[in-house]
């Protein structure tokens, strides 16, 4: 009994002796980060701000889509026989693309053909005798309906045989195509994809702040993601006059797709880029400068080796930059890097003025 209670005083001690310790270690481990952090000497960026001029340019981003799109399908239903066109191929309006197995439209063809030339030949002698009141007005009538009968199985006969060739709607690139000889279609499948894309529709989602600013017939740039450096002229052809549920209106433009060497494609990514306003005047600074909450923002001024904590006034933003309206002058240097590791009087040495 004594040993248990020797042993638990042993283990009692040693925790309180460990706690002792780990208390010790935390209060000297606060104290070497509150040296470090009451000394700074933080490296960081600075601008020395000047009053400037920028244009307020409205950056929008989007997808650009064919101006025309036209599914394929069968007219009527039956078997392909023959396919004239392979998936990217350019088509013009009108071109065949396959055919159905016309074997069958045509002996029918033929069969009606027939009976029509007979039809005729009885129409026409009927005609004569009845001139000659050698037969009665209901004969001849029903000699007339026979033949006009006959006449419309033909030219149907025709149209079926023209409907068994699958056609391009619109001139285009086959996009999509689900089609090859033997298989069996009908008029219900759609079988491929044509799209147009001699003109573009890029299509962007704005905020309704933005789209008030935007009008018809008004000119912009667009940029594709894959050509960064490259713009293409377009004009607003569309402006939706309703927003969905998240107050975004859909806006199109229309571009011509006319650079050979770097071709727009349907399904890019890119930008629609506006200027919505003239020149501004002012003082202009990164936006990653700011700080404090977008209610009260802040900067961090850098003066005789510390870092100054200033509140500011924020307009608009133009591009990577904001306006400040009040709370800095002209030769003002703002801090643009290390903010994470400052706070108000903290000891700086500025490695780069930009």
């Amino acid at each position: 009994m004594i040993r248990r209670i020797l042993i638990a005083v042993v283990a009692v001690v040693l925790l309180a002796s460990m706690v002792i310790r780990l208390a010790s270690n935390k209060s000297k481990i606060d104290k070497e980060t509150s040296y470090r952090d009451s000394t700074g000497n933080v490296a960081v960026n600075v601008r020395t701000v000047q009053t400037s001029s920028r244009s307020h340019e409205l950056a929008l981003t989007g997808i650009f889509r064919p101006s025309k799109e036209a599914p394929l399908s069968a007219e009527i239903p039956g078997k392909i026989a023959r396919v004239s066109a392979a998936e990217g191929d350019y088509l013009v309006a009108g071109q065949v693309i396959a055919e159905l197995d016309q074997s069958t439209l045509l002996l029918k063809l033929a069969a009606d053909q027939a009976q029509y030339d007979h039809s005729k030949e009885d129409l026409a002698r009927y005609e004569n005798l009845g001139k000659r009141e050698a037969t009665t007005d209901a004969t001849l009538k029903q000699i007339r309906l026979t033949n006009t009968l006959n006449e419309i199985a033909v030219k149907n006969d025709e149209d079926q045989i023209g409907k068994s060739k699958i056609r391009a709607a619109i001139s285009g690139y086959l996009t999509t195509k689900h089609f090859e000889v033997g298989m069996v279609v009908s008029p219900a499948a759609t079988l491929g994809q044509i799209d147009n894309t001699d003109v573009l529709k890029f299509t962007a989602m704005v905020p309704e702040h933005d789209m008030v600013k935007l009008q018809l017939a008004q000119p912009v740039s667009l940029h594709a993601d894959v050509y960064p450096d490259l713009s293409y002229p377009g004009t607003i052809t569309q402006i939706s006059a309703r927003g969905d549920d998240n107050h975004q209106y859909k806006v199109e433009v229309t571009v011509v797709n006319g650079n050979k060497q770097h071709p727009l494609k349907a399904g890019m990514n890119g930008t629609l880029a506006v200027v919505v306003r003239g020149a501004v005047t002012g003082i202009f600074i990164p936006r990653e400068a700011l700080v404090g909450s977008t209610e009260h923002p802040q900067v961090y001024l850098a003066g005789n080796g510390l870092a100054v904590l200033k509140k500011v006034s924020a307009g608009g933003t133009f591009g990577t930059e904001i306006q400040i309206l009040q709370g800095l002058s002209a030769g003002d240097r703002v801090v643009t890097t290390g903010m994470n590791s400052l706070k108000d009087s903290t000891t700086i040495h500025i490695v780069g003025d930009k």
